[in-house]
């Protein structure tokens, strides 16, 4: 959670260099009093006034729920208590007929039918959408780097109404020349990156990220969602339990 201290009108709101005062490295409990002394202590001030004080909310992980509680004191006896939950968007997969913003295509430069460097110029020269080649060297000539990654969005209530999208890179534990790539070149204002399963193990190089699809609607009691996934150290696919995949699901 963060401290806002960016005034807009009657409210403090976030900016840029506003600062962590719950979480990872700020511990469980913030406290506000008339005069701050130490570690994870604040003016009350800040909470004085006519407007609203807009606190941030970091999602580190996909559909996890985090309990804020205040709770207000006079000396030692609390006067009274507050609790909301807030739930983090799931991470959605893109549907096949979704709108193309932007290609980004691997340079593959080896002899033999592997190699793309005509595909990849005719690519480039299309004035259809934005492109990024990736150069063969930052490749390692990965001829399956999409599995290094798998792009999604998450979704959550905009202000006023409506819903707020943000595409999100899964970044997965294929990590060969790509390793790097998604947190130094595709991390910006409007794309997020997810890290935190790239370093995990994997004997089943069919469990990276080229080999995870969104299906259509399925029926199995009801009509629900699914994931299809290559799995088994074989080409063939497995249909997951639609409990598997968090509704909703870009229809496809």
């Amino acid at each position: 959670m963060f401290l806002p201290t960016q005034v807009q009108g009657t409210d403090l709101a976030l900016g840029p260099a506003d600062n962590e005062i719950l979480g990872p490295t700020q511990g469980a409990t913030a406290v506000f009093l008339q005069n701050p002394v130490g570690a994870g202590q604040y003016n009350y001030s800040i909470l004085a006034g006519p407007g609203r004080v807009l606190f941030g909310i970091e999602g580190i992980e996909f559909a996890a729920s985090v309990d804020v509680r205040v709770q207000y004191y006079f000396g030692a006896l609390q006067l009274c208590s507050d609790r909301v939950r807030v739930k983090t968007s799931p991470f959605l997969l893109m549907a096949n007929n979704n709108t193309v913003t932007r290609t980004i295509v691997s340079s593959i430069s080896v002899p033999g039918p592997d190699d793309n460097s005509a595909f990849t110029a005719a690519f480039d020269a299309a004035d259809n959408v934005p492109t990024t080649i990736i150069p063969a060297a930052t490749a390692n000539n990965d001829v399956w780097a999409q599995d290094e990654w798998e792009i999604g969005f998450t979704q959550v209530p905009a202000t006023g109404g409506g819903v707020k999208t943000r595409t999100v890179v899964l970044d997965l534990p294929r990590n060969r020349g790509l390793g790097t790539y998604a947190i130094q070149n595709m991390l910006s204002s409007g794309v997020g990156v997810f890290e935190q399963i790239k370093g995990t193990a994997s004997g089943n190089v069919l469990t990276y990220g080229g080999n995870i699809e969104c299906s259509g609607p399925v029926t199995v009691t009801k009509p629900e969602p699914s994931m299809i996934t290559a799995s088994g150290g074989s080409s063939s696919a497995t249909l997951r339990s639609p409990a598997r995949m968090v509704p909703p699901c870009p229809e496809l």
